[in-house]
């Protein structure tokens, strides 16, 4: 049977990060919103959080109870197949949240990635989200089995020890091939056609480098959509323009979007770095 949402707008798409993020993701994520009919909300204020990775869990908190589902992305990971809806990862059954396993392509691996997720709303994900928060650390880093994989010191480290560990959780996740929606920038250049999300990991160097190469593969913008989406989202503005007026490059700009559109010496300059 086919899995459907029974009122897209009541799907969110949530993202976010503090400090503000240099990347157009909110372009891409509210593109992709837009074509499904699905709410779309991003973050930037600051939390209570002493740990930077549950500053997610913080802002899934305020919204948990007002969507049917939620979608968490992360400020690096960005929508490529924009037709694909969200509803190929509905957790079944009476599973709360939908996760992807680590890419198999990488040598250093984690049990599961919380970069992406698909979670119910309802007070059994809030009751699961506030366990994520209040887990100690030092008690899951004293029980982790290498088998797990890498201790990132972060909220997947939380999740998969209650996933092991609580009997309350011990059921409530499913697990997706990475492909799903955590893919990576070798699987887009193996075969761009295959990637629905494509998820940027690493030092920020390496971030910024992936996504030009990703953005010159694809022949898109820095929000990496279509180019009908982008058009769309400006309202007849140019894409020049917008940039200049934001004062810094936020994510880079293929070399021949570049060239078609005519940025400037200056936005190129901050593209490569050279500011």
């Amino acid at each position: 049977m086919t899995k459907v949402f029974s009122d897209p707008k009541r799907v969110c798409i949530l993202s976010g990060r503090f400090p503000r993020s240099e990347f157009l993701h909110s372009w891409n994520h509210y593109a992709y919103a837009r074509r499904h009919g699905y709410t779309y909300i991003g973050c930037d204020w600051p939390t209570s959080a002493t740990n930077r990775y549950m500053t997610k869990f913080m802002y899934l908190k305020h919204y948990i109870n007002l969507f049917d589902y939620v979608f968490w992305i992360d400020d690096d990971a960005f929508f490529i197949d924009l037709e694909k809806g969200l509803e190929h990862f509905i957790p079944s059954g009476d599973k709360i949240v939908s996760f992807c396993k680590s890419p198999a392509n990488k040598k250093i691996f984690t049990f599961l990635s919380s970069g992406q997720f698909l979670i119910r709303g309802g007070k059994r994900s809030e009751e699961f989200i506030e366990a994520i928060l209040n887990t100690p650390l030092e008690t899951v880093e004293e029980w982790w089995r290498e088998d797990l994989g890498m201790f990132t010191r972060g909220d997947q480290d939380a999740i998969v020890y209650l996933l092991h560990k609580d009997s309350k959780y011990r059921d409530c996740a499913e697990l997706f091939d990475y492909m799903d929606f955590n893919s990576r920038l070798a699987d887009l250049q193996r075969d761009p056609s295959g990637v629905f999300l494509l998820h940027f990991t690493g030092p920020r160097e390496t971030k910024v480098a992936h996504a030009k190469q990703a953005a010159d593969l694809l022949e898109r913008g820095p929000a990496l959509i279509p180019q009908a989406d982008e058009d769309a989202l400006l309202g007849g503005r140019s894409l020049k323009s917008i940039l200049n007026a934001m004062g810094v490059i936020v994510a880079p700009v293929s070399q021949k979007k570049q060239k078609k559109r005519g940025i400037s010496g200056r936005i190129r300059k901050m593209i490569r770095g050279k500011t």
